[in-house]
């Protein structure tokens, strides 16, 4: 009985031991790092970034190329496309031609297929699957197609701007089935927002689509922000959305921002917001961070749920969502990442140009990238 009562202490104060570690990793604010492993990156003058199943995709109006984390190339595909739309779920990224015909897919392996629309493209988006949605200019409206992998139209409808509006944003859901566009219209000087839902089940197109409308307000960003919501706003607000069940619901009211938004982006199943306040810095009610700040982020749920906000001063070039669900806000040469619960996790001003961060798994591992190489690193 003595031994067994013993073995349980042990086990205990271990476990209080890894727990205090464990809390320590967590809540530690860092502001430098050590370079584990450096190579060189090879990925050509392109402009844009993204983390791709782990990886880097690295695109322009000249090509893609998918990098690992150490820089080395993994695929790459060459094109010329002035303004590329570019898109991304799951496995699956589609490039397409803006006012062109041209649409490109691949997966975490690569090239998948080329396809050639019908008509002048005006917005692309894919789903999980494989499965590309499009919005074509036609002479009375716009048409919508749904394609799969091989390039197969799977469904397609029509929007007639006079009757409907003109779409301002579309994106498809992840299991390729619902396919969510925002229309604009324009009436005796007072604008209004039609959000259509279509369903594509079991290939099926319904002609009859789930709308809402909305007094006052023009939103072009449209996002499935896991498979069961998603959310369509503007720079005046936001409108949040359930598809987990046949017909797409509403979750609660508006979402009205008090101050113009800068811009919005979302991730980790999450939305976020930025604001600026060009006269007055804004105030925050954080009480980690009370002081003034440029800038404002908040961040909301799937379901439109309000989580944190944060006040930061960076002249940023790219706010996103790393893998691991941290917030991770860039400048040229300045990083802020924060926890998944808005805790400042790691600063640091960097002496070059950094391009894009890169969470690798474990607590403190990530990867720099820069204009000429990367890095693996770890906070410390």
């Amino acid at each position: 009985m003595r031994i067994k009562r013993l073995v349980i202490i042990i086990i205990a104060v271990i476990a209080a031991v890894l727990i205090a570690f464990y809390a320590i990793g967590v809540l530690r604010q860092y502001s430098d790092f050590t370079v584990i492993s450096e190579s060189a990156e090879t990925n050509g003058d392109y402009s844009s970034y993204e983390t791709f199943c782990g990886n880097l995709l690295v695109y322009g109006g000249d090509g893609i190329t998918c990098l690992d984390v150490d820089g080395n190339p993994l695929w790459s595909q060459s094109y010329e496309i002035d303004q590329p739309i570019f898109d991304m779920c799951g496995s699956y990224v589609v490039v397409a031609q803006t006012d062109g015909n041209r649409v490109y897919l691949f997966n975490e392996e690569g090239y998948v297929n080329r396809l050639d629309a019908p008509d002048r493209i005006v917005m692309a988006a894919v789903s999980s699957e494989g499965t590309i949605a499009l919005v074509m200019e036609a002479s009375d409206g716009c048409v919508l197609q749904i394609i799969d992998d091989e390039g197969e139209t799977v469904a397609e409808g029509h929007i007639y701007t006079q009757n409907s509006g003109y779409p301002l944003g579309m994106d498809i859901s992840y299991d390729g089935s619902l396919m969510a566009v925002s229309c604009l219209t324009l009436s005796s000087g007072s604008v209004k927002t039609t959000v259509n839902f279509y369903s594509f089940d079991d290939g099926d197109y319904s002609d009859s689509a789930v709308s809402f409308e909305y007094d006052n307000i023009a939103c072009p960003e449209v996002s499935f922000l896991d498979k069961d919501s998603c959310v369509v706003a503007g720079d005046a607000g936001a409108c949040f959305f359930d598809t987990s069940g046949k017909d797409p619901k509403q979750e609660d009211e508006v979402l009205s921002f008090n101050d113009k938004a800068a811009s919005v982006f979302e991730g980790d199943g999450k939305f976020g917001v930025i604001f600026k306040n060009d006269e007055a810095q804004y105030e925050s009610s954080d009480a980690a961070s009370p002081r003034s700040h440029v800038y404002r982020v908040d961040i909301y749920s799937s379901s439109g749920k309000f989580e944190y906000e944060k006040g930061f001063d960076l002249d940023y070039k790219s706010v996103s969502f790393l893998d691991n669900g941290e917030l991770c806000i860039l400048s040229k040469t300045s990083a802020l990442i924060y926890s998944r619960s808005g805790r400042e996790k790691f600063s640091y001003n960097f002496d070059e140009d950094i391009r894009w961060i890169i969470s690798l798994g474990n607590l403190n591992n990530y990867a720099f990238i820069y204009s000429d190489r990367a890095q693996r690193v770890r906070f410390k």
